[in-house]
């Protein structure tokens, strides 16, 4: 017969075996197995090779279950955590997934790293626009509510809040898994039909004692690019097409009121604005104007340490983001993450994971510029000044972005609580409790 055990923590091991028992087979996934003859030792050193590309080789599946990738008939991708901080963290972990992982596409859409994104495996598609191609997302076996999310309304009315995958922090992942295809995503249902994407968090139980760490990372950003426009012609139909006006009973020239810019060439003369004032007839940065250096910065500290008995992580994390579109348009997160562990004895162990999120954002996505302040930094008052409609409504906007204040603040909380009974090396019982609940409190102020 043979005789079975598995080592501890520590690599440390203890077997008894019988006179016609006299080699030992030491084997673990991703490397080599070795055999040992015992003879009369009693304390053996063993120290195994790793297997030639075998590296990743450990994969977590449906339900947290892990398996030799070898054994997986379906296809999955791993996204270990560091590869997501190497650029650095982000404002939205997944946004760090770009061209990591085969098969999943991720854009984001205007309203930038504070909205949500879209994130597509395989190529899902449908005619029915209303149709969920997302994939299900479960952090640590709790499934997480992730609900669509849009910019609608007329210019400037909608916003993009994300959902609760926007909340994960990018310091406390240690893996990402995305299942693709039904024999991988089965034991989810149908809300697993377009694929499932698991998060597992990191925990204490691969650090010897107990460790300290830290980390603080600054980040400045810019536009990448503009449109390209032309800077040779004014506004106008065509090269003769001059406007003028009477201003304190002379005639002057003035900006044309036309919609294209295929006017006489940029002089450098004198021209009256729309507000009656006299500017140079040059041609000025229309979008830059429209954007800032934005920054952010993130600052993590965590403890972690396991022994015989267990192993626990905790962390805090402080994010800020100011978005390049205001100064009044930011996101201040705080995230406080506990992962416990507790072997009780040889058949229980029990597990407590928690990740409290509270985000408070303003002015998400907005617009700013100073076309619409007069002198005394009041709204400019365009009404009589015959600027076409779009030119209005443009400046309505950057407004209301600039001067209100549309201010979220979210509480968000994801928990799974976990015992295993292990009644055998094969045989166990699992018993899984998982919560994701989140709060958000709106307020408006209107200048």
């Amino acid at each position: 017969g043979k005789a079975l055990t598995a080592t501890n923590e520590k690599g440390e091991f203890e077997v008894s075996l019988s006179s016609s028992q006299s080699t030992l087979v030491f084997s673990s996934v991703g490397y080599e197995d070795a055999q040992v003859k015992v003879q009369q030792q009693s304390f053996i050193n063993v120290t195994l090779q790793q297997s030639s590309g075998s590296t990743n080789d450990v994969v977590v599946t449906a339900l947290g279950i892990k398996k030799d990738r070898r054994s997986v008939g379906y296809a999955i991708s791993t996204v270990k955590g560091d590869e997501l901080l190497k650029s650095g963290a982000t404002l939205n972990p997944f946004l760090a997934l770009y061209g990591k992982a085969a098969g999943v596409g991720v854009n984001i859409g205007a309203s930038g790293p504070m909205g949500g994104l879209k994130l597509n495996i395989r190529g899902n598609v449908s005619l029915n626009s209303s149709s969920n191609l997302r994939p299900l997302f479960v952090i640590d076996g709790a499934i997480i509510s992730d609900r669509s999310t849009s910019i609608g309304g007329s210019v400037g009315a909608g916003y993009d809040y994300g959902s609760n995958i926007n909340d994960i922090n990018s310091e406390d992942i240690e893996s990402i898994e995305i299942l693709k295809g039904a024999k991988a995503t089965v034991l989810y249902g149908t809300d697993a039909a377009n694929g499932v994407v698991l998060i597992t968090t990191k925990s204490g139980r691969n650090v010897k004692g107990f460790g300290m760490s830290g980390s603080f990372q600054y980040t400045v950003e810019r536009p990448k690019s503009y449109l390209e426009l032309q800077d040779q012609y004014s506004l106008g139909d065509n090269i003769y097409d001059t406007a003028y006006t009477t201003l304190n009973g002379q005639q002057v020239r003035a900006i044309a009121n036309k919609r294209y810019s295929f006017g006489p060439k940029f002089d450098g003369a004198n021209v009256m604005f729309y507000d009656s004032s006299i500017v140079k007839n040059t041609p000025h940065d229309s979008y830059g104007d429209l954007f800032r250096t934005g920054n952010s910065y993130n600052a993590n500290v965590a403890i972690a340490g396991s022994t015989e008995k267990g192993s626990l992580r905790a962390s805090y994390t402080n994010y800020r983001y100011n978005d390049i579109t205001s100064p009044n348009s930011w996101q201040q997160r705080n995230t406080f993450s506990f992962n416990g562990n507790i072997k009780a004895s040889k058949l229980a162990s029990f597990d407590l994971i928690t990740n409290i999120y509270n985000i408070v954002s303003q002015n998400r996505r907005e617009n700013n510029n100073n076309l619409y302040l007069d002198e005394t930094g009041y709204k400019r008052d365009l009404t009589n000044y015959g600027v076409p409609n779009a030119v209005a409504n443009i400046g309505q906007y950057m407004w209301a972005y600039d001067k209100n204040r549309q201010k979220d603040d979210k509480f968000h909380i994801v928990t799974t609580a976990k015992t295993t009974l292990n009644f055998s090396k094969h045989v166990f019982f699992t018993g899984q409790f998982g919560l994701d609940y989140d709060n958000t409190n709106y307020e408006s102020k209107t200048s």
